[in-house]
């Protein structure tokens, strides 16, 4: 086993980030859902319009109010819209046909299992928001992005030079539901300033969404 492998496998999310991870993931889960049902609806009032436009179009031809090539012309174009239209229904059904059972089995404390299994694209792209900066001597810990050291109580969490290259422009306005879980956090009895809980907040927004995405694919 290398090296790096051997350092996911022994990563362990303490007990109020993976309660906060499931949040998330519900919650990513459930703006999905809407917008997939959004989606179908948007699709599916476009294509009775483009069945509508074929049926008035032949009520024209037939009245002599258009010809042939006409008639054949909006035909062709409305069936062609139908059949996109019809495809991107069949895909939307395909990405909501998600089991439950995914949402309440968030793997955090699977990051090896993920990482073995996944393809080339999602094994980068999990290390690179694990591991932002290049690993010496494979030092993976002291390498490791802060709020990945608070959530798997990893060393020196609170007190490491470690830049946060994908952190910085991106603090997000966290949800107060999620800073409630993380309120009285404590880290080697430090208090979690809001800063560092929004770093938290996005890390783990990022890293779900990695591992949702590749654990789809499967």
């Amino acid at each position: 086993m290398s090296n790096l492998c051997f350092f996911l496998k022994k990563l362990n999310a303490q007990e109020p980030y993976i309660e906060l991870s499931e949040m998330i993931l519900k919650d990513l889960y459930s703006e999905g859902y809407r917008k997939n049902s959004s989606d179908q609806s948007r699709i599916t009032s476009s294509v009775d319009k483009f069945l509508d436009r074929i049926i008035n179009a032949r009520d024209l031809f037939s009245k002599g109010d258009i010809d042939y090539d006409d008639y054949m012309t909006i035909r062709l174009h409305c069936q062609d819209q139908i059949k996109a239209g019809i495809k991107e229904l069949q895909q939307l059904a395909v990405n909501s046909n998600i089991s439950v059972n995914v949402v309440k089995n968030y793997p955090l404390n699977e990051m090896y299992e993920f990482y073995k299994d996944a393809d080339i694209l999602s094994k980068r792209q999990l290390i690179s928001l694990i591991i932002p900066k290049k690993v010496i001597l494979n030092d993976f810990e002291n390498m490791v992005a802060q709020p990945a050291k608070i959530i798997f109580n990893l060393k020196n969490s609170l007190t490491s030079p470690t830049q946060y290259y994908y952190y910085e422009h991106s603090i997000q306005i966290a949800e107060e539901k999620y800073l409630k879980i993380i309120a009285d956090a404590r880290v080697k009895n430090e208090t979690i300033t809001p800063e560092i809980a929004s770093q938290i907040i996005f890390f783990l927004k990022r890293v779900i969404f990695t591992l949702f995405k590749g654990k789809n694919k499967n």
